[in-house]
């Protein structure tokens, strides 16, 4: 009997490490085979800068920059907050800088975050009762999927390694309320939001609708849950102080840093509210492109979000089988109503969507532009309630158990890759920003004039890079929004105009950057 267990153990261990092996060369084909930065120079270049800058924090004494003040934007403060601040993740990113450059280590990084939140879904299925096949399928697929590997140009995007965790214990808590189950849910709300303000902003929209569709649905739970907040409201209030206290600081400075700025919901949001084409739009790298052509037009690689025909066949099967049946077990119809009622309320049906009283009456909704991104929730409520409804219904086929899940495993995860996926050679770039750096050494503050025949983004992100290797001021910035009555950001501007800008403060003139002269 010891010896099936070791076998089994040894299987389960050889399973999910071939799945994980599978997942990291979907999502990082690029880097590893070729040590290429995925995906392009922009947001890639600005996540990177974050973490590199938060490495500068914590390890030089001498660094001129302060956490939420890096040395852009100069002479702006808190322009950290214009962006994620990653600080959630950022350890793993210290961690590998002490052993490897910049380079590596954010490659690591970014294989690293998809690597655990593909751990942290499979654990939260299996706990849930799923197979151990199923439960490859699904975490494969949420961590390495075509919607989230899409992303890789975002790569605050990636880490949802505490969603699942979140979305268990919450669960736990409403089956059987207990503060240690209550704080535990708590925690992993809180880490979500300090991995990734978007994953964790809609995570907690996400938890909110969770538990509310639960106590509709199971009547036992809404008693279970009153008793709980009249017997332990202190204990409620001293755990919401906590969270509280942790997360009131790190957002404030996004509250100081955006007063008076905000999205406009007919301008900004609206377009990138998802429409049901978008749910049917696969990512142009994937093999789906050529048989369901992707959406074009403005910001279309924001709704690419088809997630493969197994994830649709599993969907309209389980939908089936409880128009048949009429009984799944609750988790699964408390999650697949989850995911149901946050597609319905982001979706846009020509200019209209229930979205904009989200828009305007929910705290903290008007900092979010890209609402396509709410696929991250969706999916993951989508992925348990399926696979726990599935794997209920396997149990009565123990003979195919086995057999259905290594099918649906092989197909699932063999459709997301994307053979054609983008990456640059970063080494012209950092080339580029060591030698603005040596011409930067010394000043007080510089600026980097832009070369009109390279994309502006790419020219302000050499002189960041530029002046963090310099530990050196810049007036040069780019990130999710400027200063208020910041100088145009996408021409160059000369010392006069600069300086009349600055009150008469001087700062080093630098010219453009020359990418590619060395290798």
């Amino acid at each position: 009997m010891q010896g099936r267990a070791s076998v089994a153990g040894a299987s389960t261990i050889l399973l999910h490490a071939a799945v994980l092996a599978a997942g990291t060369w979907i999502a990082f084909a690029p880097t590893l085979s070729s040590g290429l930065l995925q995906t392009d120079p922009g947001d890639t270049l600005l996540n990177h800068y974050i973490l590199e800058h938060s490495w500068k924090w914590i390890s030089d004494s001498q660094y001129v920059g302060s956490f939420w003040s890096p040395p852009c934007f100069f002479p702006a403060k808190q322009t950290l907050a214009y962006s994620e601040n990653l600080i959630g993740t950022a350890p793993v990113y210290w961690l590998t800088r002490l052993f490897v450059s910049e380079l590596p280590a954010y490659q690591f990084w970014m294989i690293a975050v998809c690597v655990l939140t593909y751990v942290a879904m499979a654990w939260t299925l299996r706990r849930f009762g799923v197979t151990h096949m199923l439960a490859a399928l699904g975490a494969g697929c949420f961590a390495f999927g075509l919607p989230r590997v899409n992303q890789l140009c975002h790569q605050q995007m990636l880490a949802a390694m505490y969603s699942p965790l979140a979305v268990y214990w919450c669960w736990r808590f409403l089956d059987k309320p207990e503060v240690k189950v209550m704080t535990l849910t708590m925690l992993f709300v809180v880490l979500q939001l300090l991995a990734s303000i978007y994953l964790g902003w809609f995570l907690v929209i996400a938890i909110v609708v969770f538990t509310m569709a639960a106590l509709i649905i199971d009547a036992s739970k809404r008693l279970l849950f009153a008793q709980f907040i009249c017997h332990r409201y202190v204990a409620v209030g001293i755990a919401t102080f906590v969270a509280a206290a942790i997360l009131i600081p790190m957002f404030l400075p996004y509250v100081e840093a955006n007063r008076g700025f905000h999205r406009s919901y007919r301008h900004e949001v609206r377009q990138m509210l998802p429409t049901p084409s978008s749910w049917l739009s696969p990512p142009p790298a994937s093999l789906w492109a050529d048989i369901l052509p992707p959406l074009q037009g403005p910001l279309s690689h924001e709704h690419h979000l088809f997630p493969g025909a197994v994830f649709i066949t599993l969907l309209a099967t389980i939908f089936m089988y409880a128009i048949v049946k009429r009984q799944l077990p609750t988790l699964a119809w408390v999650s697949l109503a989850t995911g149901a009622i946050l597609t319905l309320v982001s979706l846009r049906f020509g200019k209209s969507s229930a979205w904009h009283l989200v828009h305007e009456y929910v705290p903290g909704a008007q900092g979010i532009r890209a609402v396509t991104r709410i696929f991250t929730v969706v999916l993951l409520f989508a992925w348990i309630g399926m696979l726990v409804a599935f794997s209920d219904w396997l149990r009565t086929l123990p003979r195919y158990a086995t057999a259905i899940g290594a099918v649906l495993l092989l197909v699932g995860l063999g459709e997301q890759y994307q053979p054609r996926l983008p990456a640059f050679d970063a080494r012209p770039f950092f080339a580029a920003t060591d030698r603005l750096a040596n011409e930067m050494h010394g000043a007080d503050a510089a600026y980097v004039q832009l070369d009109p025949a390279t994309p502006y983004w790419t020219g302000q992100l050499a002189a960041m890079w530029a002046g963090l290797k310099a530990n050196v001021r810049v007036v040069n910035g780019y990130s999710g929004r400027t200063p208020t009555d910041y100088p145009d950001e996408k021409v160059s501007h000369d010392a006069a105009a600069l300086q009349a800008w600055l009150g008469g403060r001087t700062v080093r003139m630098i010219a453009a950057p020359r990418f590619g002269e060395d290798k």
